[in-house]
């Protein structure tokens, strides 16, 4: 920070010393493109070899380079500063960046000059350029880094509106980068590895798009661009089978989905932003009140600039004539809802890697608040501890369900209450990142289990293991259902017990896509995720599974929790 502060103070000085009849002399050191060839032997690599040779381009047709203001409206050469920030502390190894940007005397970038960014890891997620506003229309700029811990903000972010001139990217956003990124690293009960892995990913995909030129024809490019292409092929076939013109997109599972898991909403199930998806493109629609929000900390790169409305005013935006479809239809619209919620079904490459990231630390947060409860806890003590786990690991918990000994016998959807949990409980939590939502659940007794007790877990476990080896791409889901509703009967328990749960069904960004039963006739298909959660006897047994032509994974398996082999596969026992 004290290398920007000379930098910024050397500039000041600069300034007051040029005048219009007396400009600075310039050296060769002074040429930008001189700078770059510097900046590019010193890098050896070809992000500064592009940037190079963007700067001869520009230098000849006066290329204008998306995010870079046009400061300078006759062309003439101004004085500019190259600035090679680097973070080398050594507490900071990973998040060292190397800035070269070739600005005007007044610390604005010039038109067509390129900026040289050599990224690591996370700070990538902060240092994007925002979006060019668009003349004549009401726009608001993209800005990455949804995923770094929120604690500090920009002070000067922009807001709605046409032409805003401020600074793309200031030193100062760099450091708080840097240091948002330290601090969440020494945030007692975080997944440091865990945590840096998802950002470098999100890093990594956030510098490609960026800079796509430099990675045109890698492939890289084609590994974090399928998503986005994926998911408008899906939309497309869905417009092509149901003769539509256009889609809207409402529904918060939706929206999370095609929009790389951005939080659309601020009261749960109302979201605030509509897509409007045709052939030719998309349209994201919101308020004034929540467009800065979005485009600076929800949305990805490749998201459409929202389109801000007026908040009184209703943000459907229909076309004469066309021919529309929507999860959630309004007056003549049709209803894809169905359509859509096959579009998701089979996750992509990036959502398997989340879901595995999140099924991993949904199952630590419920285990870390198992294991620190006491008999004496209530069970909003114990709800509280849960929620507080997964917010620390970046999850928001959309379902968190206790039971104390007195209660778990009675119900089995659990709300939390007063009582004290006594010598058994259980903890159910469905808990959402990414728009991804994972469902665990796990028991413990603070006294032996009883033979008889034990016996009953056994018998269920048996239940749920029919249901898992039934799971698998081209069954259809209803003889899933039946499979174990019929191991009900088998193995002791009464044969309409599953009458009284629910049993479960498709998962992803809902808690379930639908509750599957034995009339269901959807088939699954490779890569989809499901939750059971077969109960009776005062326990019951849930994990989240991914559904794949190589076999059953169990995406909230637990490595540090208690567990017994059934039917081959490691199950979660009750931590006595």
């Amino acid at each position: 920070m004290r290398l920007v502060r000379v930098a910024r103070r050397e500039r000041r000085r600069r300034e007051r010393e040029a005048t219009p009849d007396e400009p600075e002399r310039r050296t060769e050191a002074d040429d930008p493109r001189e700078r770059l060839r510097a900046v590019a032997h010193r890098f050896g690599e070809a992000p500064a070899q592009v940037a190079l040779a963007q700067a001869d381009r520009a230098g000849e047709d006066g290329h204008r380079r998306r995010g870079c203001a046009a400061e300078d409206a006759r062309g003439e050469a101004h004085p500019r500063i190259e600035r090679d920030l680097r973070a080398t502390r050594r507490d900071r190894p990973r998040e060292r960046e190397r800035v070269a940007n070739i600005r005007g005397a007044d610390g604005r970038r010039r038109a067509g000059a390129p900026e040289v960014r050599e990224v690591g890891a996370p700070v990538a997620q902060r240092v994007r350029g925002y979006a060019e506003r668009g003349a004549g229309r009401t726009r608001v700029e993209a800005h990455a880094g949804h995923d770094l811990a929120v604690a500090e903000r920009h002070r000067h972010r922009p807001g709605v509106g046409p032409r805003d001139r401020r600074v793309a990217v200031a030193d100062h956003d760099v450091d708080a980068a840097v240091g948002q990124h330290e601090r969440l690293l020494r945030r007692p009960g975080v997944d440091p590895q865990a945590a840096h892995e998802r950002r470098e990913r999100r890093g990594r995909g956030q510098f490609a798009v960026r800079h796509p030129h430099m990675v045109a024809h890698s492939a890289y490019r084609a590994a974090v661009m399928t998503d986005r292409e994926a998911k408008r092929e899906r939309l497309a076939a869905v417009l092509d089978a149901r003769g539509l013109d256009e889609i809207v997109l409402r529904d918060p599972a939706d929206l999370a989905w095609y929009l790389d898991g951005a939080r659309v909403h601020v009261v749960p199930g109302t979201p605030v932003v509509e897509v409007s998806v045709t052939r030719a493109g998309e349209e994201l629609r919101t308020t004034v009140i929540e467009a800065p929000r979005l485009a600076a900390e929800e949305l990805p790169a490749d998201a459409p600039a929202p389109v801000a409305v007026p908040w009184w005013e209703p943000l459907d935006a229909a076309a004469p004539g066309a021919v529309r479809g929507s999860d959630v239809p309004r007056g003549a619209e049709h209803d894809v809802a169905d359509d859509l919620v096959a579009a998701r079904s089979a996750l992509t490459p990036t959502e398997v890697e989340r879901f595995r990231a999140l099924g991993r630390h949904t199952a630590a947060a419920t285990a870390s608040a198992l294991r620190d409860a006491s008999p004496r806890d209530s069970e909003f003590a114990l709800a509280g501890a849960a929620a507080r786990r997964l917010y620390e690991r970046e999850i928001e918990p959309v379902v968190v369900l206790v039971a104390g000994a007195e209660r778990l016998p009675l119900h089995r959807h659990p709300l939390p209450t007063a009582a004290a949990l006594g010598d058994r409980t259980m903890l159910v939590v469905c808990g959402r990142r990414h728009g991804l939502v994972c469902a665990v659940t796990r028991m413990r007794a603070f006294s032996p289990l009883t033979a008889a007790e034990r016996d009953r877990y056994a018998r269920l476990l048996a239940v749920e293991a029919a249901y898992l080896d039934a799971t698998a791409p081209g069954a259809r889901i209803g003889d899933i259902v039946a499979a174990g509703a019929a191991a009900y009967a088998e193995h002791g328990f009464d044969a309409d017990e599953w009458h009284r749960h629910h049993q479960g069904g498709p998962a992803g960004y809902m808690t379930r896509d639908y509750l599957a039963s034995p009339q269901t006739d959807h088939v699954a298909v490779d890569q989809q995720a499901f939750a059971w959660n077969p109960s009776g006897g005062g326990f019951k047994v849930e994990d989240t599974v991914l559904a794949t032509r190589a076999g059953l994974e169990v995406l909230s398996a637990d490595p540090d929790w208690p567990a017994r082999t059934v039917a081959g596969r490691q199950r979660p026992d009750v931590l006595a």
